[in-house]
């Protein structure tokens, strides 16, 4: 969800503790009580805005039994970022896998990632807006599981150039412009709105094969 504009810093790729993983694979119901309310609270307040105090009475726990779970409310943050973007590269992986075709890969990413930020909006706009506060090993797997993910799209346009199928003036300006696209359901998707998210998907699906400059995409049968 969170778009490079630059390389990715130095960082050690999996460097991450080990409180902050077992957080991010929350099976029990308290943890997961202390995730959702740290998502809702990010995403309505903003992290740095958010105390642990907050959390832990949206989430009806003691801020004592809060540290049992996460240390500090960066160990929160990461969790949040981290499972996002982890979902986010599984599917995009599973998609890519699929097919050979460079546009059907774009069309099963812009379907991921649309998807997600609408059935996940909270989650999504924290991973969108508060990079910012991200230091040390939460910043390293963060910023790894993000390069990852759109390396997925950087990949897909490369082959895609590479066969003579797209034609793209900047193959890393098309790969931002596509997933700041399919960033944009999280912040104004709803579920009674003018358009189904399957319409909305299959525009971005037109729009980004405008963009690419395929053959598939016919201005005339579009009625988008």
């Amino acid at each position: 969800m969170i778009v490079r504009t630059g390389p990715p810093p130095k960082l050690d790729q999996y460097a991450y503790s080990v409180r902050v993983e077992r957080l991010s694979h929350a099976h029990d119901n308290t943890e997961q009580r202390i995730l959702n309310a740290a998502i809702k609270l990010f995403a309505t307040r903003g992290y740095a805005a958010t105390g642990i105090r907050p959390i832990a009475d949206a989430a009806g726990v003691t801020t004592s039994s809060m540290y049992y779970y996460a240390r500090t409310k960066s160990d929160l943050l990461i969790s949040v970022m981290s499972t996002g973007l982890g979902e986010l590269l599984a599917s995009g992986r599973e998609v890519v896998a699929h097919s050979d075709d460079p546009f059907e890969q774009i069309r099963g990413l812009i379907k991921v990632n649309a998807t997600f930020g609408a059935s996940n909006p909270e989650r999504a706009r924290v991973i969108d807006n508060e990079l910012q506060w991200l230091r040390d090993e939460g910043r390293s797997l963060v910023f790894s599981l993000r390069d990852s993910y759109e390396q997925l799209w950087a990949d897909a346009i490369a082959s895609g150039v590479e066969k003579g199928e797209f034609h793209v003036r900047s193959a890393s300006l098309a790969r931002l412009a596509l997933i700041e696209m399919c960033n944009g359901p999280a912040h104004w998707y709803r579920p009674d709105g003018a358009m189904t998210l399957d319409e909305i998907i299959a525009a971005f699906q037109d729009m980004a094969s405008a963009l690419l400059r395929t053959e598939q995409f016919d201005p005339k049968s579009s009625s988008r």
